[in-house]
C-alpha cells in the first residue's frame, strides 16, 4: 500500500479504454472520450471538463488543436492561451480521440450544440465516475 496519488500506467489506460469500448453504454462512451482527451492533452480532468466546442480546431487531417483559456495557474484566463494538439491513433480505435469524440457527439448530445457549448455538458467527471462505479 502506498499513500498519495499514483500516475496511471499506459497499460492500465489501454485496458480501461478497451473495457469502456466493450461496455458500450452512453455513460461508458462519455467516460472513454473524457479519459482519452484527458490522457492525450496531459491535463487535469477539471480542464478537460471545461473544454468548449469553440476551443477546438482542426489544423491538419489527423490532428485537433485545443486552446485552453484557463489553467491551474491562471484561473481567469488573463494570460496567454495554451494550445495543445492531439494526433489521431488510427490503429487503435479505442484510443483514437477522433473516433471517441464522434461516438460521444453521436450518442450523448441530445439537442443541437453550438460552438459555445461545452464538449462534456453537465458534469462529465461525475458521469465518468458513474460509469466506473456501475461495473
Amino acid at each position: 500500500m502506498k499513500q498519495g496519488k499514483e500516475p496511471m500506467s499506459p497499460e492500465l489506460f489501454r485496458k480501461v479504454c478497451s473495457w469502456l469500448m466493450e461496455w458500450g453504454t452512453v455513460d461508458a462512451i462519455v467516460a472513454q472520450c473524457f479519459l482519452v482527451h484527458t490522457w492525450n492533452l496531459t491535463c487535469r480532468g477539471h480542464n478537460t471538463a471545461r473544454i468548449r466546442l469553440s476551443h477546438m480546431s482542426w489544423n491538419t487531417f489527423d490532428a485537433t488543436q485545443i486552446n485552453f483559456k484557463h489553467t491551474k495557474m491562471d484561473h481567469l484566463g488573463c494570460g496567454k492561451q495554451q494550445k495543445r494538439t492531439i494526433f489521431s491513433n488510427c490503429f487503435k480505435c479505442d484510443l483514437d480521440h477522433i473516433f471517441t469524440l464522434a461516438l460521444h457527439v453521436l450518442t450523448a448530445f441530445t439537442k443541437k450544440q453550438s460552438r459555445g457549448h461545452e464538449l462534456f455538458p453537465g458534469s462529465a467527471s461525475s458521469r465518468s465516475g458513474r460509469a466506473a462505479k456501475r461495473k
